[in-house]
């Protein structure tokens, strides 16, 4: 796409039903160019072959792998030991959320 391809861009606000300003249809297109020149790089790396991909397949199917198996958990008191900060049984951390707690 160029800058001078006007009609792909309204072709593409239309699909994505899209209302936009002037300077925002400029700024648009140079986005859209510098990703398409980022495909355009990435359609020159060279292919994985086939027989690769089937081979890593067959390598994983190789290994053996454990079962899961239920554990019991550590206690909580020594879980909470090493926090900085707890209360009633659980940690108290910074909010990083909404702004000041």
């Amino acid at each position: 796409m160029t800058s001078t391809d006007p009609q792909v861009l309204r072709n593409l606000m239309q699909l994505a039903r899209l209302s936009l300003t002037e300077a925002e249809q400029a700024t648009l297109v140079q986005d859209l160019q510098r990703i398409l020149s980022a495909f355009e790089v990435l359609a020159e790396v060279r292919p994985v072959a086939p027989e690769a991909a089937a081979e890593s397949a067959r390598a994983l199917a190789t290994w053996t792998m454990r079962a899961d198996q239920a554990v019991a958990s550590l206690e909580r008191e020594a879980l909470l030991a090493s926090a900085p900060r707890h209360d009633e049984g659980f940690f108290v951390v910074p909010k990083t959320v909404g702004g000041e707690a």
